[in-house]
């Protein structure tokens, strides 16, 4: 089958986009009438064909404008050249229909709350005879695990030529503000983002502002609506769970502790009941998340939330032990 890139594409006003970014963002349906070839969207938006960043689900391409994101998996054609929509969620080759339309109903929300990074255009692309859902994005200058891991801050130091930061300190806390604000944010829609590691915070700064955080990869299988988020004192320990898994991963991971004054304030052992109940007992994906990270740290025999018993109280009751043991080192 020969494709042809769609107007939708070539109607994109590239220069517009650089001065006008809050552009309302174009959109074709996942189906294969409407796909555009790999060679015309690099080419549109002078893309380098290496990809910069390689995650669980898509491929970041990057240049100082723009971001590509292109989905790992690829659509299944049915005989008559149609996607097939009823490819099982859990496939580990096709796209699924029901969770990649979930994730692009997430990345919509998290855009209007400004707290993702702007959205050009959804499409279809074709890659070695293989058709992907992608993203256009906003550019950026570099997440904050890279920030942190290679000291990026003195760097800010020595380009910001403004008062906004006068040492090192100052910009840790507006960081940790920034996060804490995004996190409100989330919690106010009664969203859990689960994998709030700093791999999926990104960072833009230049020499006229100051630092600007936003929030990548909503894919649904992490980014959940949740009902108990309706509940505010639920609310409260989601905040607070968020909150310790990206503590945790500084203090684990990057070897830094700049999120840990925070957390202890907002540490509470009122909230343990309510936050045992949203591990154990609803069995969220917070648990998820602290086994497969923070594995060692939390001292159990097992590595997925599916080998946990509930029914088990010794290795409940040894699960929140651990689970105190690791708020205490990422508050110490």
């Amino acid at each position: 089958m020969v494709f042809e890139s769609t107007n939708e594409l070539w109607n994109i006003n590239v220069e517009q986009l650089r001065n006008n970014p809050n552009m309302k963002p174009r959109k074709n349906p996942m189906h294969n009438r409407f796909v555009d070839t790999s060679v015309d969207v690099f080419k549109k938006f002078n893309m380098p064909l290496e990809y910069t960043d390689r995650g669980a689900h898509n491929y970041i391409f990057r240049n100082d404008d723009f971001v590509i994101r292109v989905s790992r998996k690829k659509f299944s054609l049915l005989s008559n050249d149609e996607f097939d929509g009823n490819i099982d969620d859990i496939d580990d080759d096709y796209i699924s229909f029901h969770i990649k339309s979930q994730d692009e109903v997430m990345l919509s929300k998290a855009c209007k709350m400004g707290i993702s990074p702007r959205v050009y255009y959804y499409g279809n692309i074709l890659i070695d005879d293989n058709i992907h859902r992608f993203c256009i994005f906003e550019s950026y200058r570099t997440s904050l695990f890279k920030f942190i891991k290679r000291n990026k801050m003195l760097t800010v130091i020595d380009d910001i030529e403004t008062t906004h930061y006068n040492n090192l300190q100052e910009i840790i806390d507006d960081i940790v503000d920034q996060m804490e604000d995004l996190i409100n944010n989330i919690v106010s829609q009664n969203i859990v983002y689960y994998d709030l590691k700093p791999e999926n915070v990104v960072i833009n700064y230049d020499t006229n502002k100051s630092l600007d955080l936003k929030i990548i990869d909503w894919d649904s299988d992490f980014c959940i609506e949740e009902e108990f988020m309706k509940i505010e004192e639920y609310k409260e320990c989601a905040k607070f769970l968020m909150m310790l898994i990206i503590t945790a991963y500084m203090n684990i991971y990057l070897k830094n502790k700049g999120f840990n004054k925070r957390l202890g304030e907002l540490y509470n052992e009122k909230l343990l009941p309510n936050i045992y109940y949203l591990l154990f007992d609803v069995r969220t994906e917070f648990m998820t998340i602290i086994l497969q990270y923070f594995y060692n740290s939390f001292d159990m025999t097992l590595r997925s939330k599916d080998d946990f018993d509930e029914r088990n109280e010794f290795m409940k009751e040894k699960a929140k032990t651990n689970f105190v043991r690791l708020i205490e080192k990422c508050i110490s």
